[in-house]
């Protein structure tokens, strides 16, 4: 048995081994688990959260139950099998405590309870447990689309990472510098080039729109910088849009993304369609901002960023939507069934990246309605350059998409389902890898030119 110390406070400083050893189990907040605790307690019948049956029902819940083992073996002797275990020991007198092992590694504030004597040990179903989020649609957030459309999600990071993954190797540069003014002066003519009466000036004036200097914060799931955010603020009852700005040409495509979803944002929560759509109106308009507004050399580094962030979306979620697939179609996760999907001997690889995703807190439906907004944006952005009346379909699709289900909305952009997108967006794959291929090659002419 390895030893490895870790030792979670809460905000006055103090520690509680069963507090401390649940919440490293199942990655949750310490608050969390003592609120989770106690309210079992209250449900019992007890006044604190250490009693046996207590934290023996918020493992049962968490799919962590007692296996047998033996009593009275010491910690250090264990050899358990692969897995994530608590134990709950004592020293044979009077000192009773819960620890944590996973694959055969200790975690506890020091090593001293190596040496205690095991009470029962309780081993922690992963698997269960997953099918479970799954089923309840917990691991979706709530609702079906996910595991619906995975079929189509899946073909989409396959075509786009396929398609991109020459990217990778490209280095890209910073936009130009420029000051505040100069950002807001081209979110002002993207708008008025296109007749859409939008105050920028009014916006910021009324909070609508806020601009802040604070460090961009990095996504736990990828290498992807939060920018900005749109919401519907319930305590000032309005739309807010708020851009962290680095003070280069890419805080006005920021703005122009962020109040894309401000335009579309009704009052309160979205609905799932309006969740996975205004995604992709707030992409096209970014892209469209960047090919009108930008010279050559900016253009071109923005679209190796936006290509290099949509390949490490689909390496990312290659191994997930793997999981998700293997679940829908044989109704479980176990390495045989998903040998019989896939056949490719890659089980403990693939869910390995699954816990991982897992630890880190994502949320997959969220990651994958940019999947969606990443697949439309190209389609539409293509669309529009062969023919800019096109900007009507798409700002009809603005207008509806809080109304409409969700092959309505496709509809309007001259698509009948999500199949016939997949069909067509082959080929404006192709045509936005292409016109980029132009634009680099032109300023690497440019560049030799002078």
């Amino acid at each position: 048995m390895k030893f490895k110390e870790y030792n979670y406070v809460d905000k006055d400083g103090k520690s509680n081994c069963v507090l401390r050893s649940l919440s490293k189990l199942y990655n949750r907040e310490y608050n969390l688990v003592y609120e989770g605790l106690m309210d079992i307690a209250k449900e019992l019948g007890y006044e604190n959260y250490n009693e046996v049956e207590v934290f023996e029902k918020y493992m049962k819940n968490g799919n962590t139950e007692a296996i047998d083992y033996g009593k009275d073996i010491q910690i250090k002797d264990l050899k358990l099998d692969e897995g994530k275990y608590i134990v709950f020991c004592y020293d044979k007198k009077e000192l009773y405590h819960m620890v944590y092992i996973d694959n055969n590694t200790l975690y506890d504030k020091d090593d001293k309870s190596l040496d205690l004597y095991t009470i029962k040990i309780y081993k922690f179903n992963e698997l269960e447990l997953y099918k479970k989020w799954f089923k309840n649609y917990s691991f979706f957030d709530g609702n079906s689309f996910v595991i619906d459309e995975i079929d189509f999600l899946f073909k989409a990071i396959n075509i786009m990472g396929y398609n991109l993954q020459n990217t990778v190797d490209l280095k890209s540069h910073k936009l130009s510098n420029a000051e505040k003014e100069e950002i807001i002066e081209l979110v002002k003519v993207y708008y008025k080039n296109h007749n859409i009466n939008l105050n920028i000036d009014e916006l910021i004036e009324n909070g609508n729109l806020i601009l802040v200097d604070n460090e961009k914060k990095k996504s736990n799931f990828s290498n992807v910088l939060f920018d900005g955010n749109s919401d519907f603020d319930t305590e000032k009852n309005m739309v807010v849009a708020k851009v962290t700005l680095e003070y280069t040409l890419l805080d006005s495509l920021v703005i122009i993304h962020e109040l894309s979803h401000n335009r579309n944002q009704p009052i309160g929560e979205r609905k799932l369609i309006s969740d996975i759509l205004t995604e992709s109106l707030a992409y096209t308009n970014e892209l469209i901002a960047c090919d009108e507004l930008l010279d050559q050399n900016d253009k071109c580094n923005y679209f190796i960023g936006f290509q290099k962030m949509i390949y490490e979306y689909c390496y990312n979620l290659y191994d997930i939507y793997k999981i998700i697939l293997t679940y829908k179609y044989q109704n479980d996760i176990t390495e045989d069934k998903y040998n019989n999907q896939f056949k490719d001997n890659n089980y403990k690889d693939v869910m390995n990246e699954f816990k991982l995703f897992i630890d880190k807190k994502e949320s997959i439906y969220r990651l994958s309605y940019y999947i969606l907004g990443f697949v439309l944006s190209i389609y539409m952005f293509t669309k529009y350059k062969k023919d800019n009346n096109f900007f009507n379909n798409i700002e009809e699709l603005n207008d509806k998409l809080n109304e409409l289900n969700l092959v309505d909305c496709l509809n309007i952009i001259n698509i009948k389902n999500l199949n016939d997108l997949l069909n067509k967006f082959n080929d404006s794959l192709k045509e936005f890898i292409e016109y980029f291929n132009e634009i680099n090659e032109e300023k690497i002419i440019t560049k030799n030119t002078n």
